[in-house]
């Protein structure tokens, strides 16, 4: 499984609504390591889980799921990306 320096946080959304927002830990010795939006969009949402794992994405959260899960905000993304790797590591993620 991968370090933490082996890992990035790619924050994206679909619209400019906060609660659209979602952040995903993403695994850099993946073969693509990126968020492909237009392909995401595309997707039926039963093959989610298994287009974001082609993708690279260890782990997805929601906004909600940062505040509740984490204690965080996205105010400092280093520090919101130390957090959502050891949660993913708690959780037996990474």
């Amino acid at each position: 499984m991968p370090t933490k320096e082996q890992t990035k946080l790619e924050v994206f959304g679909f619209s400019d609504k906060p609660e659209d927002k979602f952040y995903c830990l993403m695994d850099l010795t993946h073969k693509t390591a990126e968020i492909d939006l237009k392909k995401l969009s595309s997707t039926a949402p039963e093959k989610l889980d298994e287009a974001l794992q082609e993708m690279g994405c260890l782990a997805l959260l929601s906004r909600t799921d940062i505040e509740t899960k984490l204690n965080g905000s996205d105010e400092d993304q280093e520090d919101l990306h130390e957090k959502m790797y050891n949660w993913a590591h708690d959780q037996g993620i990474v």
